[in-house]
């Protein structure tokens, strides 16, 4: 039995030995050259969130390494990482003998030096005061070899120093002596900083990385060029380095947002705050607003309206206040100046929470209002639209895309006749006729995903059909009661429609009876909006600037009836 044991034992042993590599490390860029204190505390916070095994710097973590006191800020600041960090000196840190040995003594590192950690080694180099690899004294670089002669079987060699003279030399395919020495002794990766700026390059195998600035002045960000704060997480897996730049700032802690907090960010543009846009005459709208404090603390902000010109209004800006639990009534004209797009916008910040701000913008919601005209005799469904059927109606030419700007779309059309029975629409859509998508033949399939123009049109209160043509006068359809909450796609209206196809856009006549429309008798008006859509460009062109069930309420047809 007792051989059995030790059997077991000898196993552990050798298996312990064979140890491979698991860990993570995290690096740190410049921190000075003009150190940005406050951004260098978010770093150090985000990298201490994560945990690492150990933390390595790049250098220049003082503005003057020749101050003592200048090391006690950033190092009270470190004070929170629960594991070592090592340094890299780089040319603030160390300017001179002086300063060098209060690098020795405020880190307890000398200038160049190397460690092992599970598998892998690293080595740090001291280039502050040189600028190139020529500079390099001998006995730095005897040693450098030296050490990395002296490894025994590591799966990894990292090397780090703070001037990255790589970019001058093997980046430019230029002789480099220390990249041959690199490949010589198989160092896997070489970091580097000094530039506040991020790079990433592969040469013969070995990879060079220029660590941009965690809190060292820099030009003025530019993600693309890799110009922001930000550090670096290495995942170290047996012989692999697995490395992430982190931009500064995008690391929250868990308590960032609680559920109360949650549901009044979703109650603010909902419920809390609510804008009513009511005509007053053909050009001017009275808008009424109302904003309600769910805080304990009062409300004091600026409401402003913006437009172009063709949106006037006495004031661009409302100062707010508003008491706890109160809610506030306002109200303000706008006059338009012909044309209805872009549509003028609110923008009102709503403090929340602990702190916390919504930033509550939306274009007014004005309603439009169509004529309907009467004619004796509709005309004939053949898709094709006759300057006397135009003449005698009320033409919108006009509409939006989704944001509330003018829509790209050009020469857009659409107007509606009635005989009192039925309920004419003509639409003109601009496309060439060569681009026009056109896959579904069968009622109901997508007729959507076509080029095709699509209604929403109620008669009823909470009762809405939905239909699309596309350019060859197909339909689908739907018929929705909202007081059922049901969605009856198997619905089939009683549509008459046709299309005609021309060099440069397409039109389409539809004939609906108006009890298709669950229309009460008498009824004079119906709720709808319109949507354009070219399939090619993904281009859309609305009545209403917004494709939802709710917003048939913005759009009116004004049906005018005979005597």
């Amino acid at each position: 039995m007792k051989k059995v044991v030790f059997a077991f034992i000898i196993v552990m042993i050798a298996f312990s030995s064979n140890a491979k590599n698991d860990f993570h490390f995290a690096i740190l860029g410049d921190r000075t050259g003009g150190a940005d204190q406050a951004a260098f505390e978010v770093v150090i916070k985000e990298i201490n969130s994560l945990r690492p095994d150990f933390v390595i710097n790049v250098g220049d973590f003082v503005e003057d390494g020749t101050s003592e006191s200048d090391w006690d800020v950033p190092l009270e600041t470190i004070e929170i990482f629960d594991c070592k960090i090592y340094f890299t000196p780089g040319n603030h840190d160390i300017r001179d003998e002086i300063s060098a040995q209060t690098f020795k003594e405020k880190t307890g590192l000398d200038p160049y030096y190397s460690f092992d950690y599970e598998e892998t080694h690293f080595v740090v180099l001291n280039n502050a005061t040189i600028e190139s690899y020529d500079a390099f004294e001998e006995a730095q670089v005897e040693w450098l070899i030296q050490d990395l002669s002296d490894i025994n079987e590591k799966e990894n060699i990292f090397v780090f120093m703070h001037k990255p003279f790589w970019a001058d030399n093997i980046a430019l395919g230029k002789e480099d002596r220390f990249h041959r020495i690199f490949l010589e002794n198989n160092v896997d990766a070489v970091f580097t900083g000094h530039w506040h700026q991020y790079a990433h390059n592969v040469f013969d195998g070995i990879e060079y990385f220029l660590v941009g600035s965690s809190g060292g002045s820099m030009p003025e960000e530019n993600v693309d060029l890799g110009i922001f704060y930000q550090y670096m997480m290495c995942k170290v897996e047996d012989d692999k380095l697995y490395t992430s730049l982190i931009k500064s700032g995008n690391i929250f802690p868990k308590d960032l947002m609680t559920i109360q907090e949650e549901q009044l960010a979703w109650q603010i543009p909902n419920k809390l705050i609510n804008l009513l846009c009511q005509a007053k005459d053909d050009n001017k709208y009275a808008v009424e607003l109302s904003i309600s404090n769910r805080n304990d603390k009062i409300i004091n902000e600026k409401l402003f309206i913006e437009s172009e010109d063709n949106w006037i209004f006495e004031d661009k800006e409302i100062l707010l206040t508003i008491n706890p639990s109160d809610t506030l009534k306002t109200e303000f004209t706008i006059e338009s100046r012909g044309k209805m797009f872009p549509l003028p916008s609110v923008k009102f910040t709503y403090p929340f929470g602990r702190e916390k701000e919504y930033k509550y913008e939306a274009p007014l919601k004005i309603p439009r209002v169509v004529n309907c005209n009467y004619i004796r005799n509709i005309p004939v469904i053949d898709g094709k639209i006759s300057l006397d059927d135009r003449s005698g109606a009320d033409v919108i030419n006009e509409f939006a895309d989704i944001e509330s700007q003018p829509s790209e779309m050009s020469d857009p059309e659409l107007f509606f006749l009635t005989d009192n029975e039925y309920l004419y629409i003509a639409s003109k859509t601009s496309c060439p006729a060569d681009s026009l998508k056109t896959l579904c033949l069968d009622r109901d399939s997508k007729v959507y995903s076509d080029d095709a123009i699509g209604f929403l049109i109620s008669g009823k209160e909470n009762i809405i059909c939905q239909f699309y043509v596309n350019s060859s006068g197909v339909i689908w359809d739907q018929r929705s009661d909202f007081n059922q909450g049901a969605h009856d796609l198997q619905w089939n209206g009683h549509f008459e429609v046709k299309t005609e196809i021309s060099a440069q856009y397409w039109t389409a006549e539809i004939k609906i009876p108006l009890s298709e429309l669950d229309m009460e008798k008498n009824q004079s008006e119906l709720n709808f909006n319109y949507r354009q859509y070219r399939q090619y460009d993904e281009t859309s062109a609305y009545y209403f600037p917004e494709w939802s069930f709710s917003s048939i309420k913005y759009g009116v047809i004004k049906l005018l009836k005979s005597d």
